[in-house]
């Protein structure tokens, strides 16, 4: 196989394997009804979502099994209810999506229509974060049941 041709399979492999990722998250049904609830956001690419993903993880450290380890952050708040968080978050207007589910992409929209929409954003995996535009805030839905809010200075 020559340069040129070599150059040409990479690039071909390469769109099918986006292609093949894209496929993945528009089959997914949970997500396409959480972004069709959501209506004003911006899709992520997985490139970007893992990026954020390795942003969020510098700024609140991870437990082995996959959630934050709040005994590392200070600044930390157990909500109770879902409303409270306009009340935690009041300086930041938008906020990214981040599920457990890695072939799925963030999705990035305002916080106030992510609460509207919080039980078909919740429907899409597991564990879901929303990490706050600068990245400083995020709010972590675990499994479990728990609710908790951290911030970084």
């Amino acid at each position: 196989m020559n340069e040129e041709t070599r150059k040409r399979y990479q690039l071909l492999r390469a769109r099918s394997k986006k292609k093949i990722e894209q496929l993945y998250w528009q089959n997914d049904v949970m997500f396409q009804e959480c972004i069709e609830a959501l209506k004003l956001y911006k899709v992520l690419t997985l490139e970007d979502t893992e990026l954020i993903f390795r942003q969020m993880a510098s700024n609140f450290p991870m437990t082995d099994y996959g959630c934050i380890c709040w005994k590392k952050i200070d600044s930390k708040i157990v909500i109770e209810k879902i409303s409270d968080i306009f009340n935690i978050c009041c300086g930041q207007q938008e906020f990214y999506i981040l599920w457990d589910n890695w072939g799925l992409p963030g999705v990035r929209c305002k916080l106030e229509t992510i609460i509207e929409n919080i039980d078909d954003v919740l429907a899409v995996a597991f564990d879901t974060w929303l990490l706050s535009s600068d990245k400083k805030e995020v709010i972590e839905f675990y499994h479990e049941g728990s609710i908790v809010y951290g911030k970084i200075k």
